[in-house]
């Protein structure tokens, strides 16, 4: 059962209970059951957490002429990290020759 389906039964069977109870009047007013609904749909995203948000900042190739430098890339524009973000490297399973070896990123978070 996915997620979305397991919510949604759950939620109308408390709206339901709630409609029953007449918290919405009789007859029900829209306007309080849409508020509910509402409500119970914020509630359910925030318990899920924001979604990452990958922020490329340069791919990265493999430098074999330098026993200290592991590898090297370019920025393409201005790039602005703020301080505590998290910074990730992800392996680039490309079949191109060209393509870099490593993608580095940088982690934001929808609001």
């Amino acid at each position: 059962m996915s997620r979305t389906t397991s919510m949604s039964a759950d939620t109308a069977a408390a709206i339901n209970a709630r409609m029953n109870a007449g918290e919405f009047g009789n007859p029900v007013d829209l306007n309080l059951l849409n508020a509910a609904w509402a409500e119970a749909m914020d509630l359910e995203l925030s318990k899920r957490g924001a979604k990452p948000i990958y922020n490329s900042i340069t791919g990265l190739w493999s430098e074999d002429n330098s026993s200290k430098v592991a590898f090297t890339g370019r920025t393409q524009e201005d790039v602005h990290i703020p301080s505590g973000s998290k910074v990730m490297c992800f392996h680039n399973q490309s079949e191109n020759e060209r393509a870099p070896s490593l993608n580095l990123v940088w982690v934001s978070y929808e609001a």
